[in-house]
């Protein structure tokens, strides 16, 4: 909702906004005093409306820790999983794994994931490389090499239910 005593939108809490996702463009100042969020596309972004609107309403819930990718290095042998695997695979994460030059990267890939939506693509080299393989459904000890020493391991799950993840 819009502060008159801070001159911006806070948190119905009252709290401040410490997080703005507007289209461009928001908020106008003629347009209202309360913020709508668009969930038709995955941007879910903002723009202010009038408060009387009627619209969908979301509640507010206890916060979850948030879960992040692991930021270490890979040793040669490791392995490296989908965050929380193998009880929930819903959060998308970004890999990269190098060996020394003139040698190539080999993973062993396992796989578990909804076919209609969740994926993982092995890419040769870190950014804009070739796609080595793009994987959905169930994948069990399968073998994939890069051309180079790089490789991105791309974990993006579109939902992520009832599925183990991936572990490579």
């Amino acid at each position: 909702k819009f502060s008159q005593s801070r001159n911006d939108f806070e948190w119905a809490d009252g709290s401040y906004m410490d997080y703005r996702n507007f289209y461009p463009g928001f908020p106008q100042s003629a347009s209202g005093d309360c913020l709508a969020m668009d969930t038709s596309t995955a941007n879910a972004l903002w723009m202010n409306i009038n408060c009387t609107a009627k619209l969908p309403v979301s509640c507010v819930r206890r916060s979850v820790p948030q879960v992040s990718c692991n930021s270490t290095p890979y040793q040669d042998g490791g392995i490296i999983t989908s965050p929380r695997y193998p009880y929930s695979s819903s959060t998308p994460c970004d890999f990269f794994l190098s060996v020394g030059e003139g040698m190539r990267v080999k993973v062993n890939v396992t796989l578990e994931a909804n076919k209609c939506c969740d994926y993982l693509t092995l890419y040769d080299g870190y950014l804009g490389g070739n796609v080595v393989a793009n994987l959905t459904g169930e994948v069990f000890n399968a073998v994939y090499t890069t051309k180079t020493n790089f490789m991105r391991v791309s974990w993006q799950p579109k939902g992520g239910v009832n599925v183990r993840g991936m572990a490579v």
